[in-house]
């Protein structure tokens, strides 16, 4: 009698093909929704190229059996109406991801981005980190929590993290933070700090006392994430040699937070002796703040070829009851400014 057996077909290479059509679909799908994620994308479809190649080498008449099998076609029938539900899927999530729509109900549409911001995000081409330093459960730091949602959602180059400076004080230490409700917006080594004064308008005093802020600080964000990306940090150059107060002092009269401030505003800080150097023509700000002792010709001269060719900005701080007669005739040539040697009080800090 003869001996009748089935002749088993391994399955094991076919799981492997279908596994490596499956990474072949995952690779789609993260190239069309994260396009910056495209060496993933390619490497997702590289390892699904590979176990592909491999399951044909375990068994090489595969080839003849997908296309001859009766059970194979079945199984090809089976792979190919997933891979169609898989397709869909891939299309629907490319729609809800890029096409995505919500409405904001709110009175003045406080938690809608304008079409600019919405631009600028998308157009990223570096990874922006935003940290905002608020209170757990506080009322701002849900509004926060919402408008960089809105902002991530644009964009998977960026990201955001709220901290409780009261939680983790490392980090809040660790990033120079001194007030609370500020927010960091860093791009590589460019930061810059928004106050929480940029961010919402605070009830006075004498509102209501139910009042709570109110959000208005898209334009400080945005600005903010052009700023860190631009890769141009403008220069702030102080004048010394006068007695000026000092950016790196700390006395009483020197002016170091200062320094801080304009670092973590993303500019560049620089100091210049005229009679020693020529100014810096990347010079967005030439500071005078506080001289004590007067200005040469040769010193004048070059302020006023700053104020001509550079057509830079000047800043000037003086001191009351100190005389700088060419300094003062210069401002008054350049730009139609009388300086008047006065003080200036104010009575409410009078008891």
């Amino acid at each position: 009698m003869q001996d009748k057996r089935r002749i088993q077909i391994p399955v094991f290479p076919y799981v492997m093909l279908v596994l490596a059509l499956v990474l072949f679909v995952l690779a789609a799908m993260l190239y069309i929704n994260f396009p910056s994620k495209a060496t993933a994308a390619a490497g997702t479809a590289a390892v699904g190229l590979l176990v592909a190649v491999l399951a044909f080498v375990a068994r090489p008449a595969m080839v003849s059996e997908l296309l001859t099998s009766r059970k194979t076609l079945l199984w090809i029938n089976d792979i190919a109406l997933i891979m169609i539900i898989i397709a869909i899927g891939v299309v629907l999530s490319h729609i809800g991801f890029r096409r995505n729509v919500r409405y904001d109900f709110t009175q003045n549409q406080l938690f809608s981005l304008s079409d600019m911001t919405i631009q600028t995000v998308r157009n990223l081409k570096q990874d922006v980190r935003i940290t905002a330093f608020y209170p757990t459960g506080s009322a701002e730091a849900g509004m926060i929590k919402d408008m960089l949602g809105e902002y991530k959602r644009h964009s998977d180059r960026l990201s955001f993290a709220i901290i409780d400076p009261m939680r983790d004080p490392v980090t809040t230490r660790a990033m120079s933070i001194g007030n609370v409700g500020t927010i960091v917006v860093q791009c590589d080594a460019s930061r810059q700090d928004v106050a929480r004064e940029a961010l919402f308008e605070i009830p006075g005093p004498y509102g209501p006392p139910d009042a709570k802020p109110k959000y208005t600080g898209e334009q400080a964000i945005t600005s903010a994430i052009l700023n860190v990306t631009s890769g141009v940090k403008r220069l702030i150059t102080f004048v010394k040699g006068h007695g000026e107060a000092s950016i790196s002092g700390y006395q009483p009269r020197d002016i170091a937070g200062i320094h801080e401030l304009l670092t973590r505003e993303n500019f560049d800080v620089d100091e210049v002796v005229l009679l020693e150097q020529d100014i810096d023509p990347r010079t967005s700000v030439l500071a005078i703040v506080a001289p004590q002792q007067p200005f040469l010709d040769d010193e004048i001269e070059k302020l006023r070829s700053y104020i001509k060719g550079n057509k830079g900005h000047l800043l000037v701080a003086l001191d009351p009851g100190r005389v700088h007669e060419k300094l003062e005739r210069l401002i008054f040539e350049q730009f139609g400014v009388l300086y008047n040697n006065d003080i200036v009080v104010d009575p409410r800090g009078i008891q």
